[in-house]
């Protein structure tokens, strides 16, 4: 009796197997052709960085060098010839200026900004002017430099103010002792550009900050 019961139940799964598979089997399916939904941009973004009042590069000029050179050596205009023989108390040229080099089809307008570092012991108390009414002090970055955004998106093509214009030297500065000689110091600049679109004016600075301390 248990044998035939035995029978009975296994003979039941087999047929609920079948069935089963059956079914499966049986149902109507489909399927559609993948949709490539490709995505390309030839959009970019570039700016450039002068200081004409500095050394006399201009936007025009494909090779400005780093800020060590002057366009002209004899030119005793520029700041960076004066600052080879500075005197304490000294007014130097100075001007960092940004412009969207963005190609005029696929350039992006962007948000700008510039970082600043130097040394606030050789420069007088108020040794820079910044221009605050087109730039504005956003934060301090890892490195202790001071960063500025620009007031407005800059557009293709366009250019910013200067940030600002002159330096000043301590006044205090002394020679040194033992080679009678004032102190060597140097005052970077950096310019920083992220596109402007999707970018709301609420997050860029903190976006801006973001990508200086990357970069």
């Amino acid at each position: 009796m248990k044998k035939s019961r035995l029978g009975a139940i296994i003979t039941s799964i087999a047929i609920i197997a079948v069935l089963t598979i059956g079914i499966t089997l049986a149902l109507l399916s489909a399927t559609t052709d993948t949709k490539v939904n490709a995505f390309s941009s030839n959009k970019d973004i570039d700016i450039a960085l002068r200081e004409e009042a500095w050394d006399g590069y201009k936007f025009e000029d494909t090779n400005p060098g780093n800020g060590t050179t002057a366009k002209d050596p004899e030119n005793m205009n520029l700041g960076v010839n004066q600052a080879k023989n500075y005197v304490p108390g000294q007014e130097i040229p100075k001007n960092p200026t940004v412009k969207n080099t963005g190609d005029p089809t696929n350039g992006v307008n962007a948000y700008v900004a510039i970082k600043v570092q130097y040394d606030t012991s050789f420069l007088a108390k108020d040794g820079i002017d910044f221009n605050e009414t087109d730039w504005k002090f956003i934060g301090t970055a890892a490195d202790e430099s001071q960063v500025y955004l620009y007031h407005a998106v800059l557009g293709v093509g366009n250019t910013t103010e200067a940030l600002f214009n002159t330096v000043t030297v301590n006044p205090n500065l002394v020679p040194d002792e033992e080679t009678g000689l004032l102190p060597d110091f140097s005052i970077n600049v950096q310019a920083y550009a992220i596109q402007s679109a999707g970018v709301g004016a609420d997050t860029v600075k903190d976006t801006m900050m973001e990508f200086v301390n990357a970069n």
